[in-house]
């Protein structure tokens, strides 16, 4: 905020107004985020980020809600990859909405790790659908949402800005 002569209250004031313009997207209070200790700061990544890249945003949004997850329920039901448990999942979030913490790395491709899921089975996914000719290549042809950790908090801390995802606890979910 000092940074552009901007200080005290005028900083939540100037930030929602270019929130509220559609310039960048912050869905904290400034003063929480003001008042954080760096140990909250590194816990809560919507502590300290703001969104200015609408393609981005975009990009992150189409990750979750997107109309084909065919290419996903196929490959928990046939072949390989074929677990009982995560097919259960995939139709909780086709049905529900519900995502489960596991399915994280098919939303966005280049999402080649994520804890408790099999770095084969992302790559074979993503493999599979980001083939040029099919409608997910098509869809995927330009943004990456995360090549890392860190990315993909702040774009699922993003989801749950816009209050389309809710954190719930994985070992009451299985």
């Amino acid at each position: 905020g000092q940074e552009c002569g901007v200080s005290g209250g005028h900083v939540e004031i100037a930030t929602r107004f270019l929130h509220d313009m559609g310039v960048l997207c912050y869905f904290r209070s400034v003063p929480k985020a003001r008042a954080a200790s760096p140990m909250e700061l590194e816990n809560d990544v919507m502590l300290d980020s703001v969104f200015v890249s609408l393609p981005w945003i975009v990009d992150v949004v189409k990750g979750l809600i997107r109309h084909d997850r065919d290419a996903l329920v196929d490959i928990f039901t046939k072949g390989k990859h074929a677990r009982k448990d995560m097919s259960r999942r995939v139709t909780r979030l086709i049905i529900h909405g519900i995502l489960h913490p596991t399915l994280v790395p098919f939303l966005w491709p280049k999402t080649h790790f994520w804890p408790n899921v099999d770095s084969e089975v992302i790559h074979d996914y993503w493999e599979h659908v980001t083939d040029a000719d099919s409608r997910e290549g098509r869809l995927w042809s330009g943004g990456i949402v995360s090549e890392d950790a860190h990315g993909l908090e702040r774009a699922l801390g993003l989801l749950e800005g816009f209050d389309v995802l809710v954190a719930r606890d994985e070992e009451k979910d299985p």
